[in-house]
């Protein structure tokens, strides 16, 4: 995550996502078509979501926004596959104030873990 904070004035390109979720899992889908159209994560594939525990933001990357304020950050880990050893990381920047990253992060907890035995 440290590197992220070291590029994220050069390297990143923020794509702007709606964020769907219901008992199955999380729906993403890309409003611009930029990177892909929709991704959808099953519940049974989460692992891990939650704030960045260290309250770091990400700037806005925008010369005519002279009053930038850093947005914060959550992400969630999910099972690539049943059958992979490996993991993806996922990363989100809050968009509006009204709805908050952590009032996210509480409502995916909340409704996979409907369809979880265990939580996170």
């Amino acid at each position: 995550m440290d590197t992220l904070f070291r590029m994220q004035n050069s390297h990143l390109r923020p794509i702007v996502v709606s964020f769907r979720v219901s008992p199955d899992g999380v729906t993403l889908t890309d409003l611009h078509c930029r990177q892909f159209l929709r991704r959808h994560f099953g519940a049974d594939s989460f692992l891990y979501i939650g704030v960045d525990p260290y309250c770091r933001t990400l700037m806005e990357n925008d010369p005519e926004n002279v009053h930038t304020v850093g947005r914060k950050i959550f992400g969630f880990v999910v099972r690539t596959s049943d059958t992979s050893d490996m993991n993806s990381c996922h990363l989100f920047a809050q968009q509006f104030n009204t709805q908050p990253c952590e009032f996210i992060v509480e409502t995916v907890k909340k409704t996979l873990s409907q369809e979880r035995t265990c939580g996170f």
